[in-house]
């Protein structure tokens, strides 16, 4: 599920923390990238049980409805089409999510207030009145995605929520609701869902802490290769998160020789424009091909890994 992308810019991150706080104790910051790794798999987890807890609120609004005082037709006679949801209906029952809430301690205790307001607002929106009112034009999938992708995506509310739970989450979110829409939408008929692994490959972990690992090892060593190409610009005022992306990426390309020089530019070229801006990705760019014919010059880059396609 965590793609390499994902892994390199959590081993950015954590460079940059090293750095920036001066931490000298490196199995510390490596348990800590783990850490931040597993975090990325655990919100993948919670948005999978987000949408029961919000159906659940909705059942509950619904019964109070029935048993007011004086229920009004529409109490009477609710739309429940998003009640019963199949899908959403499947996600709450499913045994393999609920063990994983269980296997990583998560849980939605203590969100009601959360869940009122996300149930509220989904309710006002076009996306659920289209749902409930047009079921030819919308069918369960396509709304169970919709939420997704188009209300929980762009929910300030839950970015809010998840973020006095963990400043780590927010930076996760989008994937981890793309991910989730994927394995909501997926499942066949009378079957539990099969969630995702964390890991991609079985040599994404260890990639991820020798990348850290060499990165933090070779700093220094990076820094003076930056000061011989970046000419008459004093490397001391490069922007901090641009030397880490230039370190890291150094980092891989001298010791991952399985992985194609192109993937490894692409991949730091947009991580800095992301997290940097247009304007240092052009300058990222331009060190890394710097790098690359210094590395290729040496003997420490091959050639034919310089022309293999990404």
């Amino acid at each position: 599920m965590i793609s390499r992308r994902v892994l390199r810019e959590k081993v950015v991150k954590e460079v940059y923390a090293c750095i920036q706080n001066r931490k000298d104790d490196r199995k510390s910051a490596e348990k800590e990238l783990v850490h931040a790794i597993d975090r990325a798999y655990h919100i993948y987890i919670m948005m999978l049980s987000i949408l029961p807890e919000i159906q659940r609120h909705a059942e509950m609004v619904v019964d109070n409805h029935l048993h007011k005082m004086i229920p009004t037709e529409e109490d009477l006679h609710p739309n429940l089409r998003f009640v019963q949801n199949r899908i959403i209906r499947s996600l709450s029952t499913s045994e393999n999510i609920a063990k994983a809430m269980k296997q990583y301690r998560l849980s939605w205790g203590g969100s009601e207030d959360l869940i009122r307001i996300l149930y509220q607002k989904l309710t006002e929106s076009e996306l659920y009145t289209s749902y409930m009112n047009n079921p030819q034009e919308i069918s369960e999938k396509d709304f169970v995605k919709k939420v997704y992708m188009e209300f929980l995506q762009y929910s300030l509310d839950l970015e809010e929520y998840l973020e006095s739970k963990s400043i780590f989450w927010i930076d996760d979110l989008g994937y981890a609701l793309l991910m989730a829409a994927r394995t909501a939408t997926t499942c066949k008929a009378n079957q539990d869902f099969s969630l995702m692994e964390e890991f991609t490959e079985a040599d994404d972990l260890s990639f991820a802490k020798r990348l850290f690992l060499k990165a933090i090892e070779s700093y220094e060593q990076s820094r003076v290769i930056m000061k011989e190409f970046s000419e008459n610009w004093d490397v001391e005022r490069i922007a901090l998160m641009d030397s880490v992306i230039l370190s890291v990426a150094m980092a891989e390309l001298k010791n991952f020789p399985e992985i194609p020089v192109k993937v490894t530019l692409n991949e730091y070229i947009d991580i800095a424009k992301n997290y940097s801006g247009e304007r240092s990705s052009t300058f990222v760019n331009g060190m890394l091909d710097k790098f690359v014919a210094k590395f290729s010059k040496e003997g420490v880059i091959l050639k034919s890994r310089v022309n293999q396609k990404a």
